[in-house]
């Protein structure tokens, strides 16, 4: 799945983690653990952005946080 999400990071540019989980059917947790590996292998980068949505689904902060293809 870590091909998967840095395939959509490419096609679709910085997303939040709440998208991500939500495109896999996943939870947020899960895909920030997948995250978090690829930024230690260079692949991806948290932006200094964040989800302002406000939406109920959004647990943590971690939710709303936005990754991208790292540069």
């Amino acid at each position: 799945m870590l091909r998967e999400i840095e395939a959509m990071l490419r096609k679709c540019g910085p997303t939040a983690v709440a998208d991500i989980a939500i495109h896999f059917d996943s939870t947020p947790e899960a895909i920030q653990g997948m995250l978090e590996t690829l930024a230690a292998k260079g692949r991806v980068e948290k932006t200094d952005l964040a989800c302002d949505k406000g939406c109920p689904g959004c647990a943590s902060d971690s939710a709303t946080e936005i990754w991208k293809i790292a540069e």
